[in-house]
């Protein structure tokens, strides 16, 4: 689908239970990410996802997401990390790619460093790569496990 023209963000964080400063300072990197880019951000497109352990597509901020930017209010989505808010790389990548084919949203994740405005064809392994280096434990066979 063809990106859309207008200039406004939605962010899209994952709201802290006991944590205040964290979702405070979540927030402020998404919108100082959206200022440095000259994106306009608006209120009514901030979606704080309270139930991060239900399933992607059971979520009420998703849906909301999804609805809007089915009626084009925005023309991109910045998440403070798109694989935490999906829950794994596999799930950010078909989230990421159903908002870009869908809907012809920008997206921007803080965390994982990427902009899908710069990555053009399949970005899968970048996802992968990405979760690797914040789990790299994950990678290591249990001999290695051993010596570390």
């Amino acid at each position: 689908m063809k990106p859309k023209q207008n200039n406004i963000a939605a962010l899209y964080i994952q709201k802290a239970r006991k944590i205040k400063s964290k979702e405070q300072h979540e927030n402020y990197l998404c919108l100082t990410e959206a200022k440095k880019r000259g994106i306009e951000v608006k209120g009514e497109f901030l979606y704080q996802e309270t139930s991060p352990t239900k399933k992607l597509h059971e979520r009420e901020e998703i849906k909301s997401l999804i609805e809007d930017a089915k009626k084009e209010l925005f023309s991109t989505v910045i998440f403070f990390s798109l694989t935490r808010a999906a829950g794994d790389y596999n799930k950010a990548v078909v989230l990421k790619k159903f908002l870009e084919e869908e809907f012809g949203i920008r997206v921007i994740s803080i965390l994982e460093r990427y902009d899908s405005h710069f990555f053009k064809g399949d970005d899968t392994t970048f996802f992968e790569m990405m979760y690797a280096m914040q789990n790299p434990d994950l990678l290591l066979s249990p001999e290695l496990k051993r010596l570390v």
